[in-house]
């Protein structure tokens, strides 16, 4: 009888411990299954996000090796000034030496807009860093300007005129950045070892 109770006994805490078991194994499942699938999440936002900045990217580069061919630019020098300017970023703006980054051209314009409203002009805008106070008024707008194609082709535009007066391409880089001595060496190498790099 003894025997029996104790055997009865085992037998229900065996199936309690297998029932605790299962529920504890469902749980950290359950929770493991959960994190992985935030893992997932994450993990295909983040690819996602890579592939159209490798999208974005390569179209920048065709963009810009297209317009270097239309204007005559030795292949890979315009994408150098762009590198050097702004990193290649679209939506890049100088203000007073002050380098930002903007997400979109909205919120470029955002933020560029109420210097202007000041009376704040020395505005380095777009990929090419085109500033405002000197070629502003060859664009309709801010919004215009922070165009990355519009930007690239003024750029081109600047360094093929630079060329007809200079006719020379390391002056030019120069020129394109400052006419002082002083500002435009130590960019023109920038440039150089940029293109070199390339």
């Amino acid at each position: 009888m003894r025997f029996q109770k104790l055997s009865l006994f085992s037998l229900a805490l065996i199936q309690s411990i297998k029932t605790l078991s299962f529920k504890i194994h469902k749980a950290i499942v359950s929770r493991f299954s959960i994190q992985v699938k935030q893992l997932i999440k994450w993990l295909v936002i983040i690819f996602i996000g890579f592939s159209q900045n490798i999208a974005l990217a390569q179209n920048l580069s065709k963009l810009i090796s297209s317009v270097e061919k239309e204007y005559h630019i030795p292949s890979g020098l315009l994408k150098a000034i762009a590198r050097v300017e702004s990193g290649l970023h679209e939506y890049a703006i100088n203000i007073a030496g002050r380098p930002m980054l903007a997400k979109s051209s909205l919120e470029a314009s955002k933020i560029i807009r109420p210097y202007l409203k000041k009376g704040y002009t020395n505005i380095d805008i777009g990929i090419a860093q085109i500033n405002w106070h000197w070629h502003g008024y060859n664009f309709k707008s801010v919004d215009e300007m922070l165009i990355p194609e519009n930007n690239i082709r003024y750029a081109a535009k600047v360094l093929t005129d630079l060329y007809k007066k200079h006719g020379d391409w390391q002056k030019v880089v120069r020129f394109y950045h400052s006419a002082k001595p002083h500002h435009h060496r130590k960019y023109s190498r920038k440039v150089l070892l940029s293109w070199l790099s390339d």
